[in-house]
């Protein structure tokens, strides 16, 4: 792809969210290998690539290997860098090309987006065409859900707040955090997370102490 004074590469974690809301739309997040065939027969896989998809990577970024969407299907990997390859396309080419900044909006302004040009194709999307009231729906129900860094900053915050309380040892904090009073496992919170919390409260008080 000619790179643009504004290209903005997607970067990881917004690809994640990305990624997870296109496969709850395209197979509703359950796990199909990348030969499924969507009904239609034009579109594969997790997240319904298809040829034109393939086309447009292929175009802008100057693949050298000139694939077929059959060749691509039946490898995991490559399936997954077209897909993503085809994501930064839309944002950066498309939507830039028309004076949007993407990494001016939201994550879910994002994903609102994509999905319509996922869907529609740029072409379909500049045109203002419409996706089904199904879809958009079943967007809507995605768009509800806590981004990643919504529930990074949620577990951060409940591990702060037992600190708060005092408590500081790593297997008690684990504890309190994961499990009722009746022993019933009720979190996911990592040890590692809550070192990092630790590692943070201890800058903190040696900054104050050093003042």
């Amino acid at each position: 792809m000619a790179k643009r004074t504004n290209y903005k590469p997607l970067d990881e974690r917004l690809w994640k969210f990305l990624r997870q809301g296109l496969a709850y739309l395209e197979t509703s997040g359950k796990p199909v290998p990348t030969t499924y065939v969507h009904p239609g027969g034009y579109a594969y896989g997790p997240l319904g690539l298809t040829n034109i998809a393939v086309q447009d990577v292929q175009r802008f970024f100057a693949e050298p290997e000139r694939l077929t969407l059959k060749d691509i299907i039946k490898q995991p990997a490559i399936y997954e860098d077209y897909a993503r390859k085809y994501a930064d396309i839309l944002l950066n080419h498309y939507l830039g090309g028309a004076g949007i900044d993407y990494t001016q909006l939201s994550p879910t302004q994002i994903f609102d987006i994509l999905q319509r040009m996922w869907f529609l194709g740029p072409t379909g999307y500049q045109q203002g065409k419409k996706i089904p009231l199904s879809r958009q729906k079943k967007a809507q129900e995605w768009m509800m859900k806590p981004t990643p860094e919504q529930i990074r900053i949620s577990r951060k915050k409940a591990i702060q707040s037992v600190i708060k309380q005092g408590i500081t040892n790593p297997k008690q904090l684990y504890d309190i955090l994961n499990y009722d009073e009746q022993g019933n496992k009720i979190g996911d919170i990592t040890f590692e997370e809550i070192m990092e919390e630790l590692k943070e409260k201890a800058k903190e008080f040696l900054a104050t102490f050093l003042r």
